[in-house]
């Protein structure tokens, strides 16, 4: 009995493991993280940091955070990103792009400072640790 209890559990994680290899049927799943309200917040964490590396002394570490609005890095980044890429056109408003930067700063885990684990992993400032 004990052999056809293994063979049981051992046949039902079989089926397990192929069901996630089976296409899925439908729309694949969005990732949160790739959306225009993200890509903006994300640019201006980039923008952030660079201002930070250029105004201190020391190496600049992500970590560190940087004291600077997002009207200001907004207005730096109309000036800085091209229009082409489709982040901060001239026609939106500024409420409008601080409202999805708002959302993509929550996405992403900035916080005031422009610090985030999220942007530093995407990055690849730290590395994997397994």
């Amino acid at each position: 009995w004990a052999m056809i209890g293994y063979l049981t559990d051992r046949l039902a994680e079989l089926d397990a493991q192929t069901a996630k290899l089976k296409p899925r049927k439908g729309r694949p799943p969005k990732n949160p993280h790739d959306n225009i309200d993200a890509n903006r917040a994300r640019a201006l964490w980039r923008i952030a940091h660079v201002i930070g590396a250029l105004t201190q002394k020391s190496p600049h570490d992500p970590r560190r955070g940087v004291k600077i609005t997002t009207r200001q890095l907004i207005q730096l980044a109309k000036d800085v990103v091209p229009a082409s890429e489709g982040l901060f056109e001239p026609y939106v408003t500024d409420t409008t792009i601080e409202q999805s930067v708002s959302r993509g700063r929550s996405i992403l885990e900035i916080d005031d400072e422009w610090r985030s684990k999220v942007c530093e992993k995407e990055a690849g400032i730290f590395p994997q640790i397994t």
